[in-house]
């Protein structure tokens, strides 16, 4: 039984790490296309900072029992989705099951690492209040501000909507496998959709046309934004994307890839943020 269980992981990673898609429903091979280019990008990703962290954080009670709690429920994240992976990799139907909530889990494992890395940089307890877009914001301003260094160049790029807006993408480019398409083009492809997302969580307020014009003339994307807005679509959205003519084995590439995703850059995250705390605290906290 063993010998079977393992033969049946490795055919299950072989067919996660195979870049064709079964399935003919078009919107889930777009997100699984963009799911795919996060994957590629983020692997061996590293953040490294630019900044003076000579000051050690005189950390009050209400600052050890915060960041303890942001630590701890990172943990707890963390844990929830090493087991559910280990599940899927041993029975890949179960992977239809996980994948409209991947998102959420993921998203809520970068946003509370993102509070983490605010209190170390800005050694404010009041970091940890902060809302989801605002800590956000910070981050890429930070990225804006070259506090923050990647070895991948895709995360320096801080695109204004206004140019997302005027982009001409060629009619299928969401619909090319890796293999067949420039990252390029790719990656406007997914900062396209977001932005798509963006507008729609803006309209939800029933703004009018000026609002409208003044919003897109304000705003800008990060890649690192991936994880916020597939969040929204997975949280507050339909999911239409999931609703038909899916392959098992498809759910369990796109639940597979998405994992491998969060994993690599909360490992980069997880580095930038045990690098200042150690000069912060003395201690590496994750």
């Amino acid at each position: 039984m063993e010998t079977i269980n393992k033969l049946l992981k490795d055919l299950a990673i072989d067919l996660a790490n195979e870049r064709t898609v079964i399935s003919s429903n078009e919107a889930f091979r777009t997100h699984l296309n963009y799911v795919w280019f996060m994957e590629d990008i983020t692997r061996n990703l590293k953040i490294q900072h630019k900044i003076d962290v000579r000051k050690e954080i005189k950390q009050t009670k209400k600052g050890e029992d915060l960041l303890n709690k942001k630590i701890n429920l990172i943990k707890l994240i963390i844990k929830n989705l090493n087991g559910e992976h280990k599940i899927i990799k041993n029975n890949i139907e179960f992977s239809e099951i996980c994948v409209p909530w991947v998102a959420v889990k993921a998203y809520y494992l970068i946003f509370n690492s993102m509070l983490i890395l605010e209190y170390l940089i800005t050694c404010d307890v009041n970091s940890f209040k902060a809302g989801h877009k605002a800590i956000l914001e910070r981050f890429k301003n930070n990225v804006k501000s070259k506090i923050f260094s990647f070895n991948d160049g895709f995360f320096y790029r801080i695109v204004p909507y206004e140019e997302i807006k005027k982009w001409k993408l060629s009619l299928g480019h969401n619909l090319k496998l890796p293999q067949n398409i420039d990252p390029e083009i790719r990656f406007k492809g997914i900062l396209r959709k977001l932005f798509d997302y963006a507008l729609v969580d803006f309209s939800r307020n029933k703004h009018n046309l000026k609002d409208r014009r003044k919003f897109i003339q304000n705003a800008s994307l990060n890649i690192c934004e991936f994880f916020y807005w597939y969040r929204i679509k997975s949280n507050y959205r339909d999911l239409e994307f999931l609703d038909k003519d899916i392959h098992m084995v498809d759910f369990f590439r796109f639940y597979h890839s998405y994992f491998n995703a969060l994993k690599n850059f909360y490992v980069a995250l997880k580095e930038l943020i045990n690098n200042l705390s150690f000069r912060r605290l003395n201690r590496k906290i994750l």
